[in-house]
């Protein structure tokens, strides 16, 4: 059955539109904690005006068609890594993403108005795709330092590793056996498999980047509710409750449960002399000597 590629594309837009604009929202509405919402909500921006240019392909000029939509694209995946390294607290590598995105814009502008190759071009950007999806893939598994892995995780891994794979397989493909006159738009089966399975790829990976904003935002409301929020210690109920389960693991094992109780003396004089935010270092300082 032959799938209309206009079809492919438009709904592909209208998916990349309504992902985008709720992962805008949650950027706006979660805690700033959260980082990294606001580059997956305009990375998906990006890729929904790259499909709006690939449909008008054939009415608006080469340049915006070509250039500018498989720059999107490009950008658009570039964003998507900058968040998943700022979601997991990781370094920006902005200097040789600006140069991927730069030469990879360069060789599409060179093989579209100077010596023209849909050929090399599809090589060139879906190599530089699977790049982009795979550095995401390996930042996803590396996750948070000192967190492990949850579901969200997996699931998101799973297609970027798919779009990963694919990617490579079109760039080779493209590479050794596509026609020197082919399109963006062809009907041929490879280009319907690769658009189909790039725009339901991309789909499902903003539903596991959603996942991972709501397991990120339940995470810090959990801490929230159980840690006082200067010093870092457990708060009221959730350290009766870790008390109470260490008693109970006490009576099972038959093995005695040591208290310690510390009071600061004199906490008072430090703020009437210093001020509260002195204070304030104060019991963080004390909470770390003592957790420590």
């Amino acid at each position: 059955m032959n799938l209309d590629p206009h079809t492919l594309v438009v709904g592909a837009t209208i998916s990349a539109f309504l992902m985008a604009i709720v992962l805008i929202y949650l950027a706006h509405s979660f805690p700033p904690g959260i980082r990294g919402l606001r580059e997956w909500g305009m990375g998906l921006v990006l890729i929904f005006f790259a499909a709006l240019f690939g449909s008008l392909r054939g009415m608006v000029p080469d340049f915006v068609s070509i250039v500018l939509g498989n720059l999107a694209v490009v950008a658009g995946l570039a964003l998507i890594y900058i968040g998943l390294l700022r979601f997991n607290d990781r370094g920006l590598p902005m200097r040789w993403l600006a140069a991927v995105i730069l030469l990879n814009l360069l060789a599409v502008a060179y093989f579209t108005h100077v010596e023209f190759s849909f050929r090399i071009r599809v090589t060139i950007v879906t190599a530089t795709t699977a790049l982009l999806f795979g550095l995401s893939l390996v930042t996803i598994l590396q996750g948070r330092p000192g967190h492990s892995l949850r579901f969200s995780d997996a699931f998101t891994a799973f297609f970027f590793l798919a779009e990963t794979l694919l990617s490579l397989a079109r760039s080779v493909q493209a590479f050794w056996f596509e026609p020197a006159q082919s399109s963006f738009l062809s009907t041929s089966w490879t280009q319907q498999i690769f658009l189909a399975g790039y725009f339901l790829g991309v789909l499902l990976m903003a539903v596991g980047l959603i996942l991972l904003a709501h397991d990120r935002l339940k995470e810090e409301l959990q801490y929230l509710a159980a840690h006082d929020t200067l010093t870092g210690a457990f708060a009221r109920r959730a350290f009766i409750d870790l008390a109470e389960r260490e008693q109970a693991r006490g009576q099972r094992s038959g093995r005695p449960v040591a208290l310690l109780m510390l009071d600061l003396d004199h906490f008072k004089v430090i703020n009437d002399n210093h001020g509260h935010q002195v204070g304030d270092q104060v019991l963080r300082r004390f909470a770390e000597i003592a957790q420590s």
